[in-house]
């Protein structure tokens, strides 16, 4: 299928960023979200990826297994603040929100992750990237 391993890095930065709007919204708006789907880290396109053609192409990488483990805490977390949601305790979920807060952070992890992953693959040939590692 030719498929490079190719990957959007910039959009899933901005999918993981959407996360604190959408749970915002859910608060203020008093909705529920998909909890289940949320806490999965194989849902979204990042975690297609990094579960498919990003772990076959760039899976030995250190930096790759990190941005694994932190995009699947990163969901966790952001499974937590769904169930908050979805349990109607609104005060609750707006503060696990809030800068310097497990869900916060974690959101920071992911995204320094990605552009760190995003700038070895992009800016290396695979070929070049396997060779550093084996060194």
């Amino acid at each position: 299928n030719g498929d490079t391993g190719a990957f959007d890095f910039t959009k899933a930065i901005s999918a993981h960023q959407q996360w604190r709007i959408d749970f915002r919204n859910a608060v203020a708006r008093q909705l529920s979200v998909d909890a289940d789907r949320v806490r999965r880290d194989d849902c979204c396109e990042l975690g297609q990826w990094l579960h498919g053609a990003g772990q076959s192409r760039w899976g030995r990488l250190p930096m790759f297994t990190s941005l694994l483990q932190s995009h699947k805490a990163f969901h966790a977390e952001a499974g937590k603040v769904a169930e908050m949601i979805n349990q109607k305790r609104m005060a609750e979920a707006d503060k696990a929100m809030e800068p310097g807060r497990s869900f916060h952070k974690a959101g920071q992890q992911v995204v320094a992750e990605i552009r760190v992953l995003r700038d070895a693959v992009e800016g290396t040939s695979p070929k070049a990237v396997a060779r550093s590692e084996e060194r």
